[in-house]
């Protein structure tokens, strides 16, 4: 349940601004893509604020494979200016790779994918914002679905091993 900023109540404790346990964490996750997907009214720059936030609470070895590439005060200054593309591609982590396509001349299509688990989310939207942000849920549920329990366990030694190879950062041209 959350209470405020930063503040989530899980089994009678509050968690501030921390890491929660994987299954609160995949269930917050699993509500947003629910509400992606119910075409909610609320805006995309309220999911995007709420993911943001979501990505940095997750929870142990996941906080480096969520972390994104932009701090939060870069991101609020997206959001402030409209510029919910750069946003949405902001949540990325350096791990993930973005791919994006135009179908149709009207829908987009984003992939997020963490090739070094074997993970990837798809989705095609209307706009770029909500393509990215609903691929990115996406990658992450994936996560969770194909790893579950043993997530720490396959995670850490990929971790240790510096098997991850990291993206550099979006420049604009």
């Amino acid at each position: 349940m959350r209470l405020g900023r930063g503040k989530i109540l899980t089994s009678e404790k509050f968690v501030t601004n921390g890491p929660v346990p994987p299954e609160i964490w995949f269930k917050r996750l699993q509500w947003v893509w629910e509400k992606l997907n119910a075409k909610s009214p609320d805006s995309c720059e309220a999911i995007l604020r709420h993911t943001f936030h979501l990505s940095q609470l997750a929870p142990g070895l996941l906080q480096d494979l969520a972390k994104p590439r932009v701090d939060e005060a870069t991101f609020e200054v997206l959001i402030e200016a409209g510029s919910l593309e750069a946003a949405s591609i902001g949540l990325l982590a350096n791990y993930a790779v973005l791919t994006m396509s135009k179908s149709d001349g009207v829908m987009v299509k984003a992939i997020v994918a963490l090739p070094a688990l074997s993970v990837s989310g798809t989705a095609t939207e209307n706009d770029i914002a909500r393509a990215v942000l609903h691929a990115w849920i996406k990658c992450h549920l994936a996560i969770n679905s194909r790893y579950g329990a043993s997530l720490e366990t396959v995670i850490r030694p990929i971790l240790q091993g510096k098997q991850f190879e990291q993206h550099p950062r979006p420049t604009e041209h």
